[in-house]
């Protein structure tokens, strides 16, 4: 197991390694290439530094902050593999399935990110990060009220955990907004907001809480934070659900031409966005008669 993680971790390094390789060819040395910036500048030059920067950052074993938060580095995940006990590393199989599950899914191979899923379910059935991808993976294809069910059981068991309640709340008030029922409003505005009060630099908590400011007929607060989450969001997925947020906002607005304009942009990120379906008639029945 504790190979089949590091091989796993390498991924993306090897990845930049190849490149590195491939950098290489195009400038037609073996080693490093010395230039002058304005003289010889080459894309294989710029390949070649890009990557070996990549390589070196994602292997320094450190945190990183990003758009979902801390998260650790390639190689403070190796150092931590290799560090466990083997106890500590059959602990940690479930999770191993789930980052498998998740990075499939990014990819938009959701039948076999659902295999996975189960795979690792059949053998951990409670495990909270298995149950956590599920949900995400229900909430992508449009099964939003399976997934708050998910999600509300993961905030009951493992509610005393900070980081576990703070993410619950902002994806049960995102599964709230897909359910559509107004009767789920107050539910999906206390959530977004204690999530994003909580860690108010986490982009997609910005994107909940933005969509349910729109909701709530607050378009100006709402738009100003639909659009930080869609520069700060690293995933197309996420991106093309701010923009569709966004184009509601500006139908409500009254400016339908915006609204096109931005469910054009969705559909260009992720075609499966669920949050297409929400067009509103006037834009969509406008763009499919020009």
């Amino acid at each position: 197991m504790r190979l089949r993680q590091t091989a796993y971790i390498l991924g993306g390094p090897l990845a930049n390694l190849l490149l590195i390789v491939v950098a290489l060819a195009l400038t037609g040395r073996t080693n490093a290439p010395v230039f002058d910036f304005l003289d010889r500048f080459s894309p294989g030059a710029t390949l070649l530094f890009a990557n070996a920067a990549l390589v070196i950052g994602t292997l320094v074993p450190l945190t990183l902050d990003t758009s979902h938060g801390m998260l650790p580095s390639d190689g403070l995940l190796l150092w931590r593999v290799w560090r466990r006990s083997r106890q500590e590393i059959e602990a940690a199989i479930p999770y191993w399935y789930a980052v498998e599950a998740q990075d499939v899914m990014s990819q938009r191979k959701n039948a076999e990110a659902i295999v996975v899923l189960w795979q690792g379910l059949k053998e951990y059935p409670e495990d909270i990060c298995l149950e956590q991808v599920r949900a995400n993976s229900l909430l992508s294809q449009g099964k939003a009220a399976e997934a708050r069910r998910i999600y509300a059981k993961i905030l009951g068991r493992y509610s005393k955990f900070e980081q576990v309640r703070h993410t619950m709340f902002n994806n049960i008030a995102y599964a709230d907004l897909l359910i559509g029922d107004p009767a789920l409003l107050w539910e999906a505005d206390a959530g977004s907001r204690l999530a994003l009060e909580a860690q108010p630099s986490v982009a997609p908590f910005k994107g909940t809480r933005g969509a349910v400011l729109v909701e709530l007929g607050e378009l100006d607060a709402g738009l100003r934070l639909l659009h930080e989450a869609m520069r700060e969001n690293e995933d197309d997925q996420n991106k093309a659900a701010n923009a569709c947020c966004i184009g509601i906002a500006h139908a409500r607005q009254g400016d339908a031409e915006q609204c096109r304009s931005y469910f054009a942009l969705a559909r260009r990120l992720d075609p499966d966005c669920v949050w297409l379906a929400r067009e509103p008639k006037a834009a969509a029945s406008k763009a499919g008669s020009s």
